[in-house]
């Protein structure tokens, strides 16, 4: 019992410490685009960013969008501490202004307000 317990806390801890987190967002209004500053452990493959938009809500008169960040490299095995800036266009979304909150995982969110 006690194998199996180390076990799920070390593949806890081990996915915790492959999972993007989302160090920081700048929103650019003159082009509609979002910055968000990224870090990761990886090094063995490229990681490729994509937002997943949730449906856009209406909260006591104000909109609200959530995003999902999706990481293409998410089993990357390396060890290597980098540090990225990743960059999307908000041309095409059609909740503005609004809240915007993006997630990476379970524990690292970004709330920005865009217009």
């Amino acid at each position: 019992m006690k194998n199996l317990i180390a076990f799920v806390i070390v593949a806890l801890v081990s996915v915790q410490a492959s999972a993007t987190s989302i160090t920081g967002a700048e929103y650019n209004s003159g082009n509609e685009v979002l910055s968000l500053s990224l870090a990761y452990f990886g090094g063995f493959k490229d990681h490729k960013y994509t937002l997943v938009y949730d449906s856009c809500q209406e909260v006591s008169g104000v909109k609200e969008v959530a995003a999902r960040l999706i990481d293409s490299g998410f089993d990357d095995t390396g060890r290597q501490e980098i540090f990225q800036t990743v960059q999307f266009s908000l041309k095409d979304l059609n909740c503005k202004p609004s809240w915007l909150t993006v997630r990476s995982g379970r524990f690292s969110f970004v709330t920005i307000w865009i217009e």
